[in-house]
Parts: structure tokens; C-alpha cells; sequence
């Protein structure tokens, strides 16, 4: 019983040291930030009107599953984000009409400045998905919701890759 236990765990062990060693990360593993920034402001400049709270409750739940959210005076770096696009196009797929899909884009511009003030990053980054249109306006609504949250998220989630400080 001891030897065919041993021979599992070596070949799980054995498992792990190969995968590893391929490149593959366990999910979560580094997904924390090595930097704190605060949220100074965030502009909505697309046509969509009252976007601010949503953008910021995105951005605020981003940095903060990441460890990255710091507080005003203490954290290292103050980030600005603007919207500057958010575009939606629309197209009924099906013979009667009643439901579609919809694609929202957004261009969300990251400005990232030190605790001097001084501006060290600034760029834009884009984000798209599609979500489905239906007969249920208060879906409709739900979806197009989730969509225009999602999209910031992949825009983040770029500006988090990208930025290396």
C-alpha cells in the first residue's frame, strides 16, 4: 500500500515539475499589482451621458481584486481615465425581427501620473464585445449594461498588462 502510494505521488509530482515547466501559471497566481494607484478622476468624453459612476465602480472593483487600489495621499501612483469612445452598432440576425445582437467598442484612455504630479503614462486602450437583443427591454437593458462593464474591464485589464512601472 506505501509503494503505490510513494508512485503517486511522485508521478503528481512529476506532473506539476512538467507542467511548470512549460510555461503554464495556476489561475490567480499573478494576478497581484507590484504598485498602488488611486483613482483621481474619471471623464466620460463619448456621447453616452452619466457613464462616470459606472466607469469608476469597473475601475475601483479592477484595482482592488488586484491589490492595486490605493488610498489618496498613500498610494504611489494616481491614475486619470477618460472615455473617449464608446460606440454601439446593432444587427437583427433573425427572420422576425425579434432579436439581434448588438456590439459595443470603447476607447478608454489611461493617464498615470507619480505623487509629484508629473505625468509618467498615457494611453489609450480598446475594448469590444457583442451581447444579445431580445424582446425583454429590461433585458435588453441588463445586457447592454454588462456589456459597456465588460468592455472597461478588457480595457483595464490591457493598461494593467502594459504598465510596468
Amino acid at each position: 500500500m506505501l509503494k503505490g502510494f510513494r508512485g503517486g505521488l511522485s508521478a503528481l509530482i512529476l506532473i506539476l515539475l512538467t507542467v511548470s515547466g512549460c510555461g503554464y501559471k495556476m489561475a490567480g497566481l499573478d494576478e497581484r499589482a507590484n504598485y498602488t494607484l488611486s483613482i483621481a478622476s474619471v471623464y466620460n468624453m463619448s456621447s453616452e451621458p452619466d457613464l462616470e459612476r459606472e466607469i469608476e465602480n469597473v475601475a475601483v472593483n479592477f484595482f482592488s481584486s488586484r491589490g492595486a487600489l490605493g488610498d489618496n495621499g498613500k498610494s504611489r501612483y494616481i491614475a486619470d481615465l477618460r472615455l473617449k469612445q464608446l460606440n454601439f452598432e446593432s444587427r437583427i440576425v433573425t427572420k422576425t425581427g425579434q432579436t439581434g445582437t448588438s456590439s459595443v467598442a470603447c476607447e478608454l484612455e489611461v493617464i498615470i501620473h507619480d505623487r509629484t504630479g508629473k505625468e509618467i503614462f498615457n494611453k489609450p486602450f480598446k475594448g469590444r464585445t457583442v451581447y444579445d437583443l431580445t424582446s425583454d427591454l429590461g433585458k435588453n437593458k441588463r445586457n447592454r449594461t454588462d456589456a459597456v462593464s465588460y468592455v472597461i474591464r478588457q480595457a483595464l485589464t490591457d493598461f494593467y498588462h502594459d504598465f510596468r512601472p
